[in-house]
């Protein structure tokens, strides 16, 4: 059992894993000691601030996204008495080099109205996306540190983009979501990032993930078995279904754009494909991923704020 301390001042109980597993990440939220009347009010606060990002499609703030995201997480079924904890809101605010003078960052925030039109079409049409993900086994799961996982999987999976092939490297996660659809974030976000096998170049498939869903099994391995301590790496001795993150076919059309990393050193020159479908996971799966990124005392996140797009072109790419 681990116990941490909530910045709003409750006691927030963390239970882990059944015996026998190898889990890392606490698996529920057991209880939440009763809140005080102002916990009360800042939580009805942060209820409503979700509701309004709900119903906006203007710009709001940072701070109210992360408040909002974290109040509709942790609402139901539990207390919120913690939904006013900080949530790291300045991450990546304070990032130098290439992060704070690039061009071409990323994430961004996508409008489809303002999309160029593009339209996918057979196997070796250049936007056409087909998936060979094939090798499931001996993957391994790394603390990174400052609230990052990344699961490494061996050579032999891959994805074609007409002729062009993408061979995939690690998948890791973001709470909430980097990328947003007119100004609404997910939950979460996936990244599987892949390496052109002839130039080297990288390229990253971005799946937005929403709560309310059932436990996703991609997910699940990388919170069982990610290390505590950061550095750490652990082998995952079971199968990885990677295909467990990709929308389900036939609903799988995306948006394209050339931006960066979205960590340091926040390289550019990365081919970006963001799935414009989501992908549903449980509920504490949401909450098991922001316990691991506040480092198993708070609820935190670490998705960077989005960036200008400038005179950039995001192409959106029916594909099938």
């Amino acid at each position: 059992m681990l116990m941490g301390t909530a910045s709003c001042g409750t006691s927030l109980r963390l239970t882990g894993r059944s015996a026998g597993t190898k889990g890392r990440v606490p698996s529920s939220v057991s209880s939440i000691s009763s809140p005080s009347l102002v916990q009360k009010v800042h939580c009805r606060r942060a209820l409503r601030v979700a509701r309004n990002i709900a119903a906006s499609a203007g710009h709001p703030s940072r701070r109210d996204v992360l408040l909002g995201t974290t109040a509709l997480v942790v609402a139901a079924p539990w207390s919120c008495a913690c939904c006013g904890q900080a949530l790291a809101a300045s991450y990546g605010e304070d990032w130098g080099g290439t992060c704070a003078t690039g061009t071409q960052q990323s994430p961004i925030e996508i409008k489809l109205d303002q999309r160029t039109a593009g339209l996918g079409g057979p196997a070796g049409n250049p936007q056409h996306l087909t998936f060979e993900y094939n090798e499931f086994e001996q993957a391994t799961a790394v603390n990174l540190g400052r609230g990052l996982m990344q699961v490494r999987v061996k050579p032999g999976n891959s994805c074609l983009i007409g002729t062009r092939r993408l061979q995939l490297q690690q998948f890791h996660f973001h709470s909430p979501s980097e990328h947003t659809f007119a100004g609404q974030h997910s939950a979460m976000e996936a990244h599987l990032v892949h390496k052109d096998a002839n130039t080297g170049r990288l390229a990253v498939l971005a799946v937005l993930l929403e709560r309310g869903g059932r436990q996703n099994a991609a997910l699940q391995h990388a919170l069982d078995y990610v290390p505590a301590e950061a550095g750490q790496q652990e082998s995952i001795p079971s199968s990885v279904d990677i295909t467990s993150l990709l929308p389900t076919s036939g609903r799988r059309s995306f948006v394209r754009y050339e931006g960066s990393l979205t960590t340091p050193p926040c390289s550019e020159q990365v081919d970006w494909f963001v799935f414009t479908q989501p992908v549903a996971v449980a509920d504490q799966q949401v909450l098991d991923f922001m316990s691991f990124t506040g480092q198993q005392r708070s609820l935190s996140s670490n998705a960077r704020p989005v960036q200008r797009v400038g005179s950039r072109v995001i192409e959106f790419v029916v594909n099938t």
